[in-house]
């Protein structure tokens, strides 16, 4: 945030005299301190807002692979239980996880 006031600070003072004129001194102070601070909490609020989306992502796609995985394992067990003594039946399973 101080840079982005010193960068601020840099172009108000670079102005012409006429410029001064027209603006308040005070203003341009105002306006200086209350716009970084404003485009500061901006920024913070948005890299909060990132890091919330991709934590929520992340645990929802953990979530949907361990019910795919919980899903693929009943029915793996229900199908050896169906055909228990047959030893010629292969099952595909999309994902390949250890069931007990």
């Amino acid at each position: 945030m101080q840079t982005l006031r010193q960068t601020v600070f840099g172009a108000i003072v670079k102005q012409e005299i006429a410029f001064f004129d027209k603006n308040k001194t005070g203003e341009l102070v105002n306006r200086l301190s209350a716009d970084t601070s404003l485009v500061s909490q901006s920024v913070t609020m948005n890299i909060s807002d990132g890091l919330r989306s991709t934590v929520m992502v992340v645990a929802g796609v953990s979530m949907m692979v361990s019910r795919i995985e919980l899903v693929s394992c009943q029915i793996k067990n229900e199908r050896r239980e169906k055909f228990k003594g047959n030893k010629t039946i292969n099952i595909p399973l999309t994902f390949v996880y250890s069931c007990s």
